[in-house]
């Protein structure tokens, strides 16, 4: 995306900006079809986590997104995004 610094800045950080630039994007490029309810916990004034799921897939998998959010020219932005994929335990 030849605009992705004027398409983007609003919502990510330059330096994650970067990331994305020179990583080529995500490490993760599954498509969220349902986003289950998110949990925020706030570091401090300034930093904040999102944790968003997929929800289980037919191998009882669940990828989980994690987006650190810092608070910067009077706005919240993601500084960060990374993945993690858990094997869900289910009650017999």
């Amino acid at each position: 995306m030849k605009q992705i610094r004027t398409y983007f800045s609003p919502y990510f950080t330059d330096l994650f900006i970067n990331t994305l630039v020179q990583s080529k994007g995500l490490e993760n490029d599954f498509k969220f079809k349902t986003i289950y309810q998110s949990g925020v916990t706030y570091k401090d004034d300034h930093t904040a986590t999102l944790v968003q799921s997929s929800g289980m897939n037919s191998d009882n998998e669940t990828l989980y997104r994690y987006a650190t959010l810092v608070y910067a020219d009077k706005s919240w932005k993601v500084s960060a995004v990374s993945f993690k994929k858990v094997t869900e335990i289910l009650n017999p």
